[in-house]
């Protein structure tokens, strides 16, 4: 199947299948079929001026795609002025191991540890890849550069194995001891006060990070919060949102200068979030995700030119037909890209099964409601797996 798969797909003009993937983080061309929502640059916000926001957007309406893009935009490829160093904050298990026997202060510290921890890799990364950084590294006063090594040892569980070796190539030791540096300028004072906080109050800690990086040129560092409807560890949502309340409790953090955190959420939070009184909403900038069948459609169109150069299924369907499809993927969809991305992938596999290897160019309406019934069927059995699980809302 997947052999005659790729041959009527060659045949038809494609260079892959423009519904093979349906999950952001795997997408290879996601920028070229993206379709931001109306209010995407103000989640974006500028970098030179920070703010911390929140989306809301169901199950496979784009929530990672959001962040991916807003990584992207914020880290666009070649250095330039007013750029964000962004952090994708989404493995939960140390927190959520330890939020049961920790108070709320206690677990915001373990998520700030770990958000060190990717922030050091994020750097390490500019260090070793980006020579603007890199120059702008070079350039820094010694005391500066020794505050770097510090960041670069106390949070190196951060660092892959090939980063460590590439920086004491580079000359960019990891500093293991507060002298080993050798300088006569070292801020002692400096060192012992960012030593002391990594235990007692890793929040300064990350202030004086998002501070330290002004100077290699970025003018924010963004945390990227995303992929906390997955977590396993949680019975429900509301014991969820709870793990998360403590970042999302303390505007002070949220409100750090040079710093700002984007939350992507699951829609069904939303009430949990809203009964978390200490949440500040009032000062939260909050937002919605929902396609409207105009925005789906709009994709749609860009996945078909991406990987055909045609922006429509007209030639690709027996006369009339085409319209019917897009009228028929709008509705079944029910406002989900992940949705429509799985009908458009059940449509070229029925037509290929009916094909029986054939190259037959058109699909038939007979492929299309296969497809239909295939796609239900699925949807219907996940739907009914979820409505046993207390942590998934109901289909």
């Amino acid at each position: 199947m997947e052999r005659s798969m790729e041959r009527w797909l060659a045949f038809a003009g494609f260079s892959a299948n423009p519904f093979a993937v349906h999950e952001a983080e795997k997408e290879t061309r996601l920028p070229d079929y993206f379709v931001p929502p109306s209010w995407f640059t103000d989640i974006l916000g500028e970098p030179a001026a920070p703010s911390s926001s929140v989306v809301f957007a169901d199950r496979g309406c784009g929530k990672t795609a959001q962040r991916i893009m807003v990584r992207r935009q914020c880290c666009p490829d070649g250095f330039k002025e007013g750029q964000a160093l962004c952090v994708a904050y989404s493995d939960f298990d140390a927190a959520a191991a330890l939020a049961q026997s920790l108070s709320p202060r206690e677990t915001r510290n373990v998520h700030v540890t770990e958000i060190l921890q990717l922030a050091v890799h994020e750097l390490a990364d500019a260090l070793l890849n980006n020579d603007p950084v890199l120059g702008r590294y070079l350039g820094l006063p010694k005391w500066e550069r020794c505050r770097i090594h510090w960041f670069l040892h106390n949070f190196r569980r951060g660092l892959t194995l090939s980063q460590r070796s590439r920086l004491i190539q580079a000359e960019i030791e990891p500093l293991a001891r507060n002298d080993a540096f050798g300088m006569d300028d070292l801020s002692q004072d400096v060192l012992e006060e960012l030593q002391a906080d990594a235990h007692s109050n890793p929040t300064s800690v990350l202030y004086q990070f998002g501070n330290l990086i002004k100077s290699l040129g970025f003018d924010a560092l963004y945390i990227l919060v995303d992929g906390v409807d997955e977590l396993a560890a949680m019975a429900d949502a509301a014991s969820a949102v709870q793990l998360m309340a403590p970042m999302l409790a303390d505007w002070r953090l949220l409100n750090t200068p040079g710093l700002a955190f984007k939350f992507f959420l699951p829609q069904e939070w939303e009430d949990h979030f809203q009964a978390q009184t200490a949440i500040r909403q009032d000062r939260l900038r909050m937002h919605h995700v929902e396609w409207t069948p105009e925005e789906l459609l709009r994709m749609l169109h860009r996945r078909l030119a991406t990987y055909r150069g045609v922006p429509a299924l007209g030639d690709l369907c027996e006369p009339g037909l085409a319209n019917r499809i897009e009228a028929d993927l709008v509705h079944l969809a029910r406002g989900s890209p992940r949705d429509m991305i799985r009908l458009g992938r059940c449509l070229l596999s029925e037509h290929c099964v009916r094909s029986n290897g054939a190259l037959q160019r058109q699909i038939s309406p007979a492929a299309w409601e296969d497809a239909k019934l295939m796609f239900l069927e699925d949807r219907n059995r996940v739907c009914t797996i979820k409505n046993d699980d207390p942590f998934f809302p109901s289909c």
